[in-house]
Order: C-alpha cells, then sequence, then structure tokens
C-alpha cells in the first residue's frame, strides 16, 4: 500500500511540478520552435553572406527581404528563396516524425557525440551535394543537421539561445 502511494506521488509531482527540462513544440506556440529557429537561422546567413558581396561590390544594404534580394542582385529570386528555405525548414521539421527517440539528433541523453557525427557528417555531404549540383538534396541534409543544433536550453537561457554546458 505504501509503494503505491509513493508511486502516485512520484508521477503526480513529475505531472505537476516545475519542468526541469524544456521541450521544443513540433507546432508553432509560445516560444519559438524549430521552424521558426531554423527559418531565423538561415535568413541571418543569409543576411550576412549579401551584405559582404553587396559591401564588396561597393553597393547599398538593407535589411527587409526585398533589400536582401536586391543586394544579392537577385529581385526575381524572392520567391525562390522562400520557397527553398521552406524545403530546409520541412526537413528539420521531419526529423521529430522520423527520428522521436533518436537522442543524437536531438541531444538527448547525454547522446553530444552522436550529434555531432550527425552535423559533421551532413555537413560534408551538403558540400558535396553543392559541388555536384544538387541543391535540393543539400537543402534536405541541411535541415536535417541544423535540428541537432537548436537544443533546447535549460532556464534561465531562452528557447533558442545558444548555450553550452
Amino acid at each position: 500500500m505504501r509503494a503505491s502511494a509513493a508511486y502516485v506521488a512520484a508521477v503526480l509531482s513529475v505531472l505537476l511540478g516545475p519542468p526541469g527540462a524544456l521541450g521544443f513544440a513540433i507546432l508553432p506556440g509560445d516560444s519559438l520552435n524549430h521552424q521558426e529557429i531554423t527559418e531565423e537561422a538561415l535568413f541571418s546567413a543569409t543576411i550576412l553572406a549579401c551584405r559582404s558581396l553587396a559591401q564588396s561590390a561597393g553597393t547599398g544594404f538593407n535589411f527587409p527581404v526585398q533589400g536582401v534580394a536586391v543586394a544579392c542582385s537577385s529581385t526575381e529570386s524572392t520567391k525562390s528563396f522562400r520557397k527553398a528555405m521552406k524545403f530546409v525548414v520541412v526537413n528539420n521539421v521531419r526529423v521529430d516524425v522520423s527520428h522521436p527517440f533518436n537522442g543524437s539528433f536531438h541531444f538527448d541523453d547525454e547522446l553530444f557525440l552522436g550529434g555531432r557525427m550527425i552535423i559533421a557528417t551532413g555537413l560534408s555531404a551538403v558540400k558535396a551535394s553543392n559541388r555536384q549540383g544538387n541543391f535540393e538534396a543539400g537543402r534536405e541534409i541541411l535541415g536535417e543537421i541544423l535540428h541537432p543544433l537548436q537544443v533546447q536550453p535549460p532556464p534561465p537561457y531562452p528557447a533558442g539561445s545558444i548555450w553550452v554546458n
């Protein structure tokens, strides 16, 4: 009788107590999720690359999407850029469906070496795909390797922040 009461108390404390670690929601909600973090990271990387191109060419640089497209000399490619970004984001989200219990894809259970291997191997595959002109395969792999990089930090760090333990 006493063991079952302890069991119930343990279950209730886990369910009702404050979380020790937070996880990402797959769908959009109150905090940043994988889709939003991936999109922001891709856009930020694109902005940095385009800013460098614009500065080296001696042209101006504006932050909004249209300004970035102009700085990259690609006003007509805004739609294809968004489509490519969406493809990467979808492949990032697919990791939650394809590998829900593989700790390496989520840096769960202290599987940091496995996550690091996924990232390193994937990065090599992305570079190889780009060299071969197979950009769709590169985007697919990029979406997958961005997933383990988006570790949910423990409090007090905000969701999506980069932290090292």
